[in-house]
């Protein structure tokens, strides 16, 4: 009878760990929303649409969308030897020296980001397998959903005012954040910046938020789902 007190009572113990999960909750959504955006899927739809800006010097929509899915399988699961050797048909190598290191330095970062993702993933896993042991499941599980969504609402909102209002500022910040000085600047004419202009990174950031503030919200708006369920239940009761 004594361990089953403790086991039901609330601890500092039990709660680190709720707020734990809580904490978790926004990395676990936002790493999934970016995982979706690192996909052939997300390269494609960008390119289909009528907003993404042509290239000005020569390449046609289908050899570019090509050359940029290469790319994005090489940051995924490529080897070095297979960037340097990207080839756009007869015209030589697509990437100079300088992109080619940026690029390395691009997939060191996406492999730390999905490392931390999937660490993250089996860390929160762990977490709510162990609070499916504990009493109220039930009522703890949605106490912590609900306040991981709100946290993640909150968050999304602050990164939606920075994209929006100092999208420059913003995306200056982010490479200096994980790319040396000057190594991620290049010219327009660049063939990296031609595969990969400004607006794709735009509208990947915007759906990335986009995603994870969705999701937050209806995390965030379960109890109240449940709350109205009751209340209807107990007026039909009432009849």
């Amino acid at each position: 009878m004594r361990w089953q007190w403790r086991k039901d009572k609330p601890n500092k113990w039990q709660l680190s760990l709720q707020t734990l999960i809580v904490l978790l909750l926004p990395v676990v959504l936002v790493g999934s929303s970016i995982s979706l955006l690192l996909t052939r899927q997300w390269l494609e739809l960008e390119y289909s649409r009528e907003t993404f800006p042509p290239d000005l010097l020569g390449w046609e929509q289908q050899e570019r969308s090509q050359l940029a899915a290469a790319t994005l399988d090489w940051i995924l699961k490529g080897s070095e030897l297979e960037l340097v050797s990207l080839k756009d048909g007869d015209r030589g190598l697509v990437y100079n020296k300088r992109e080619v290191e940026h690029l390395i330095d691009v997939k060191r970062v996406v492999d730390g980001f999905r490392g931390v993702y999937q660490l993250s993933v089996v860390v929160m896993a762990g977490l709510l397998i162990w609070l499916a042991h504990n009493r109220d499941f039930k009522k703890k599980l949605i106490q912590v959903l609900a306040m991981g969504g709100i946290v993640t609402l909150t968050l999304m909102t602050i990164l939606t005012m920075m994209v929006t209002l100092a999208w420059d500022k913003f995306f200056a910040n982010f490479h200096q954040l994980f790319f040396k000085p000057g190594t991620w600047l290049f010219y327009s004419d660049d063939n990296l910046i031609r595969l990969f202009p400004e607006r794709f990174f735009v509208d990947s950031a915007v759906a990335a938020v986009a995603i994870s503030a969705v999701v937050g919200a209806l995390l965030a708006l379960i109890p109240n789902v449940g709350l109205k369920k009751k209340k209807r239940w107990l007026r039909f009761l009432k009849k």
